[in-house]
């Protein structure tokens, strides 16, 4: 059974999940580490899930991009009030009130119809019935359920690189145990660490974690990260995880604490 298997995937020229070496993970996990950037951390939203934590530099921020609205947007709404931003929202799952809201009915994806959209597609139609295609006083929150993968992936550096503050929510890091899911995280904070510093990870509490030589791996993590351009300094955090303005994602759960090695 299994020659004729291989014998199949050889035909379509598919190949099966080869298991990297461990320190090839090691390194990648060595190389997620937060940093004091020079600013106290001020959280938005919710009490639990749908609450932020970002660096306190929100006045510089114009427009905010939100990717996967969900239930609530008082993360988004505490951020337009407090600093005057334009909010831009886009989900397919949801309906948003047209007068209220720069709302988008589409499935964030890798290509371009009627009922899907890039990340970046999307962005730059904004930014161009703006006329301010040119600005880099953005922002960009992402929880889209792992299509944060290939908006990452089909990203231009060119807007990437225009986000003073991105706050994502990573899926399945589970996946770093195969090949296929650690090549594509290692491309994805390539990507991003050329422009950004991290200055908080907050791991969701309701998602599972396992262990990999001796080290946790919660499955599912909210980032933070800053533009380099923006960042005073990077220092080493002088405080032990959670972060005093965090909170527990899902009451009826326990709190997975991040693990010292992302940040000592």
């Amino acid at each position: 059974m299994k020659y004729y298997l291989l014998k199949l995937l050889s035909y379509f020229n598919i190949g099966l999940i080869r298991f990297h070496q461990p320190e090839r993970l090691i390194n990648f996990l060595d190389s997620i580490k937060i940093y004091d950037c020079g600013y106290d951390l001020i959280r938005y939203g919710e009490k639990n899930d749908g609450g932020y934590l970002v660096p306190d530099i929100m006045d510089e921020i114009k427009y905010l991009f939100s990717a996967g609205v969900g239930v609530t947007t008082k993360f988004e709404d505490n951020i337009a009030i407090k600093h005057n931003t334009k909010n831009y929202f886009i989900d397919f799952s949801v309906d948003l009130d047209l007068e209220k809201y720069h709302f988008t009915k589409k499935k964030v994806s890798y290509f371009n119809d009627d009922k899907n959209t890039t990340l970046e597609n999307w962005i730059n139609s904004c930014l161009k019935s703006e006329a301010d295609i040119e600005s880099t006083n953005l922002m960009l929150s992402l929880d889209i359920e792992g299509y944060e993968i290939e908006s990452f992936l089909t990203m231009s550096d060119s807007l990437l690189k225009k986000f003073k503050i991105i706050v994502v929510e990573f899926h399945d890091f589970g996946g770093l145990k195969n090949d296929v899911g650690l090549k594509v995280y290692e491309i994805i904070f390539k990507k991003l660490k050329k422009y950004f510093h991290i200055c908080h990870i907050h791991p969701v509490n309701n998602c599972y974690k396992y262990n990999f030589k001796g080290k946790v791996i919660p499955n599912v993590m909210e980032f933070t990260f800053i533009n380099k351009l923006s960042a005073k300094h990077t220092k080493k955090v002088s405080y032990d995880m959670p972060h005093k303005n965090d909170s527990i994602s899902n009451t009826s759960y326990k709190e997975i604490v991040l693990p010292s090695y992302f940040y000592k």
